[in-house]
């Protein structure tokens, strides 16, 4: 065997932040599959949860973890920051190759998640990743009217600039270079960060891809006032981000009728009961979106209930 250290290839170094607010429940789930991971292709530096205002055992929780893992850290300062504060925070700890955000209610769905999000940057221009977020199958009605709506969007957009689209870059799972996170800052009042992060790419000369098989799954809404909560969030956004880069980024919004026809075709076969059900959920949305939406003027918004 050669032993020469100068023959070892460099493997990136990863830094994972998880901004956490009361996820007891959940946190657990997400660092095992955070920690049984497969790191062929990667370094793993640091797994740092956030604490961001928690009252529940979260900190409790990942402490535990503490104790066996040295990998995994906490922030747990008692403040209430959102998370735009948190990934700001991050972005001034991290300093390895590649950072990593997860919201802190997904699992992972398989142990290659980290990697394909890692050799999505072998080439050097992409400086932002995203991966598949996937609902967890559930009963509930609510849950599954979302689920529905959402894989029927996915069916619109997946394909759409090779996949490479804004559409596709979800908060839950998302990765950033060193090269991008360094010296950024997102807007501390700027809620729909992923699409944020993803202008902001495009304006420092860097590209975003879509790595779908980066899969992790999340929890819908279990319940229709949350259902419709959520939902107001992701259609108000855009006028959000063209006030900060200006009307000529709806462009990048844009989705040919014929995916949406297509895609309401495909997922009529599969759901022919629940899609006019999620259909019609999103037209009472958007005639009634402004019962739903929340004033977040803050970065703060209330904890969707689901499971």
């Amino acid at each position: 065997m050669n032993s020469n250290p100068n023959n070892e290839r460099h493997l990136p170094t990863v830094y994972v932040g998880i901004p956490a607010h009361n996820e007891a429940k959940h946190i657990a789930r997400l660092l095992d599959s955070i920690i049984s991971q497969n790191h062929e292709n990667f370094s793993l530096s640091a797994v740092t949860v956030a604490c961001d205002g928690c009252t529940d055992s979260t900190a409790e929780v990942v402490g535990k973890y503490m104790q066996k893992n040295p990998v995994v850290l906490i922030i747990n300062d008692n403040l209430r920051v959102g998370k735009v504060g948190r990934m700001n925070n991050f972005f001034k700890i991290a300093d390895t190759d590649i950072f990593v955000s997860f919201d802190s209610d997904i699992v992972l769905a398989n142990n290659n998640v980290l990697s394909n999000l890692v050799e999505t940057f072998a080439t050097p221009k992409v400086g932002l990743v995203g991966g598949l977020g996937i609902p967890f199958p559930v009963k509930k009605l609510a849950s599954k009217i979302a689920a529905v709506s959402d894989e029927l969007w996915y069916e619109v957009r997946k394909d759409l600039d090779g996949g490479n689209n804004i559409h596709n870059l979800v908060g839950c799972v998302l990765a950033l270079s060193k090269n991008f996170y360094q010296g950024l800052a997102v807007p501390k009042n700027v809620t729909p960060e992923d699409e944020y992060l993803f202008f902001a790419a495009k304006a420092t000369g860097f590209e975003f891809r879509f790595a779908k098989d980066a899969k992790v799954y999340y929890w819908s809404p279990s319940n229709f006032k949350d259902l419709f909560k959520q939902s107001a969030r992701f259609i108000s956004t855009k006028t959000q981000i063209q006030n900060l880069f200006g009307p000529e980024v709806s462009k990048f919004y844009a989705v040919p009728m014929a995916n949406k026809v297509r895609a309401i075709i495909r997922m009529g076969f599969r759901e022919p009961v629940y899609l006019p059900l999620a259909l019609s959920v999103q037209i009472l949305l958007r005639l009634f979106k402004g019962q739903f939406q929340e004033n977040n003027n803050k970065g703060l918004w209330t904890r969707i209930t689901n499971e």
